[in-house]
């Protein structure tokens, strides 16, 4: 992979404004849900980043797709982050007009960021001279989302204890200005040990398992991501209260180094459960469909 980025300039330049994206998505989630739970004590709000982060760019999904097909490539891609870096000065405006308004332009943003997904994927044949080079080129954009999403999640941490230390006088590191996941101090309403083994295995066995199913060619072209990322965003509505809501070890690890103490205590739960409950999810879809 890293020969191909040293060989083909088109490749490599694609891959560098995909990391710096998705780990911005991913700085500014984290940054974003530890400021709304430091200023409003409240995980409904908190559940509200996510579902603002997700929910309108899985609606315009199956929009974005068509996009892709009909129109140039690289013309959505310029215009669409020239939108996103408009919008995303709504995010400053947080203290100004309310919280309300930050909401609003991560759905903007969000909404936006689904067309960059397939006119991505889109281009990429176009870049490549022969079926070895995009075999490396799909694996290559394939890892780049869940590497920036632990990457991007430690800078926005990272960022929380900058600011808020040089900010907010008497800030001190803990669990709760880092939404951490956790379990009896550090869940939201005390849930203990074995809520959240089992919200842990349980929803990211249902998670892999709609993931699995919808991307089948079995099921229905243009649906997909709608669907995954409704149960996604139905997935942290249920466990934020119990632990922050994790499935996915690389969102833990993100705030948990820079929390300290029990976060990084029980941090090991957030790698051990999910994992049990994703292959649970495939050899149920497995057992199921096949």
């Amino acid at each position: 992979m890293f020969s191909l980025l040293r060989r083909n300039r088109d490749i490599r330049l694609v891959f560098g404004a995909q990391v710096v994206s998705f780990a911005g998505d991913w700085f500014t989630f984290v940054a974003l849900a530890g400021l709304v739970e430091d200023r409003t004590k409240s995980a409904f709000l908190v559940s509200c980043v996510l579902v603002s982060m997700t929910l309108p760019g899985l609606l315009m999904s199956p929009v974005a797709g068509s996009f892709a097909d009909r129109f140039d490539r690289r013309k959505i891609l310029v215009t669409i982050s020239a939108l996103q870096t408009v919008s995303a000065l709504g995010l400053l405006l947080y203290g100004v007009a309310g919280i309300w308004i930050t909401f609003a332009s991560q759905s903007v943003i969000a909404a936006l960021a689904s067309f960059v997904g397939p006119a991505t994927s889109a281009s990429v044949p176009n870049l490549t001279d022969n079926e070895s080079d995009l075999r490396l080129a799909s694996a290559l954009f394939g890892s780049t989302w869940g590497i920036m999403l632990a990457v991007g999640a430690a800078l926005g941490g990272a960022a929380i204890l900058g600011i808020a230390k040089g900010i907010k006088t008497g800030f001190t590191v803990s669990p709760a200005n880092f939404a951490v996941n956790g379990y009896k101090a550090l869940s939201p309403n005390g849930y203990n040990y074995m809520s959240m083994m089992l919200v842990e295995i349980i929803l990211t066995a249902v998670l892999v398992y709609v993931v699995l199913a919808t991307t089948s060619p079995k099921f229905s072209q243009g649906f997909g991501g709608l669907t995954a990322g409704m149960t996604l965003a139905l997935i942290h509505m249920i466990s934020i209260p119990i632990d922050n809501t994790s499935v996915n070890p690389a969102r833990s690890f993100g705030v948990a180094i820079f929390a300290g103490g029990d976060a990084m205590t029980q941090l090991w739960a957030f790698f051990v459960f999910p994992i049990i409950g994703a292959v649970i999810g495939s050899v149920l879809y497995k057992a199921i469909n096949e």
